[in-house]
């Protein structure tokens, strides 16, 4: 089993938490756009640019090769305090998010091609999922 693994677990348990609250946050702006594709992607086109995630990850990778556990904390707590701040669009906002059946599928489907993306990510650094999904 891979050494590796408690990080994996904790990256991705932080990771999802930040991911579901973005995915949320995003799929009201998709909800107001009439569930329009187009429109949304053209809405959406510079955002990731401003995006302190981005930025945090720009620098963690930045930091990883010379203390790779400082940058490992560093991202993680970043993401924590990111997650934090990041509102429920649920509960706040002029318009509020409706998770109708429509809405529900389209975070679902999101949710799943994160997951899938994030697990063939651990897969191609080396990560043992096995360990990860047994030993947890």
């Amino acid at each position: 089993m891979s050494s590796s693994w408690p990080w994996a677990v904790a990256l991705s348990v932080v990771l999802a938490l930040l991911v579901w609250r973005r995915l949320l946050g995003y799929l009201r702006y998709f909800q107001q756009e009439g569930y329009e594709a187009v429109r949304f992607l053209r809405w959406l086109r510079v955002r990731p640019l401003g995006d302190p995630a981005v930025w945090l990850s720009v620098g963690a990778a930045l930091l990883l090769p010379a203390a790779p556990t400082s940058a490992l904390a560093l991202w993680l707590s970043g993401v924590v305090g990111l997650a934090a701040v990041q509102l429920d669009p649920r509960q706040t906002g002029k318009i509020r998010l409706k998770l109708t059946w429509r809405a529900t599928r389209v975070v679902a489907l999101a949710a799943a091609v994160a997951l899938l993306a994030w697990a063939a990510l651990l897969l191609a650094v080396g990560v043992d999922l096995r360990g990860v999904l047994w030993a947890a």
